[in-house]
């Protein structure tokens, strides 16, 4: 579902006119990231892939956020191909952090992102989040949208790299069944049951692993 409010950064500024719109703490932890040693390139095979995978998994339960099984990403990854690149943020051969995009004519869309705990330490999601900008802008895209501003953490983040919102007209739904009311209630409470499930049952493995250790 698109969500109508979110932030669409001009690929044709300049790096300058680009930073000037972001905040003093959002530069400097760009500069010092691209001043380390982390390499920002694209994620090139499907053993890259399952890090970002880890990752992920990492990400989103550190923020608890419901993300779709592995098999999904692993088809994304293999059908779309250049369409939809992954920059990632390496240290030597190890995965710190990723953004995931749509490309679709000029525009850019985010799809994911993650970092890992060490990649929050020496920011480097503010690294690949530029290093994202100038992929995108080096592949012709002219228009990179950040997917939606809500009001959690992740949106927080991503409102650091601009001074602007943007409104589009949104998702439209047209109910085609008389059962569609009740599903649309449905399936956040199912999602959120069966996220909360997943929760348990890691937890619970891990008493069960910590138990067989003794």
């Amino acid at each position: 579902m698109l969500i109508p409010r979110t932030l669409i950064l001009d690929l044709g500024k300049s790096d300058d006119e680009l930073m000037a719109d972001m905040s003093k703490t959002t530069r400097a932890n760009i500069r010092k990231a691209m001043r380390s040693d982390v390499e920002f390139r694209k994620v090139k095979n499907e053993s890259e892939l399952e890090q970002v995978l880890g990752i992920y998994h990492e990400t989103a339960e550190r923020a608890g956020f419901g993300i779709h099984e592995d098999q999904y990403y692993r088809d994304i990854f293999r059908n779309l191909g250049e369409g939809s690149p992954i920059i990632g943020a390496f240290d030597g051969e190890q995965l710190l952090a990723f953004v995931w995009l749509a490309r679709s004519g000029a525009t850019a869309f985010e799809l994911y992102g993650g970092v890992s705990a060490e990649g929050q330490k020496k920011r480097v999601n503010y690294g690949v989040k530029w290093a994202a900008l100038q992929a995108m802008r080096g592949d012709g895209c002219s228009r990179y949208d950040f997917n939606g501003l809500l009001n959690d953490g992740i949106s927080d983040f991503k409102k650091q790299f601009g001074k602007h919102e943007n409104m589009l007209l949104g998702t439209w739904e047209k109910p085609l069944s008389p059962f569609y009311p009740a599903y649309a209630q449905a399936m956040p409470l199912a999602r959120k049951g069966i996220q909360a499930a997943r929760r348990l049952a890691k937890t619970a493995a891990g008493r069960a692993r910590a138990l067989l250790r003794r």
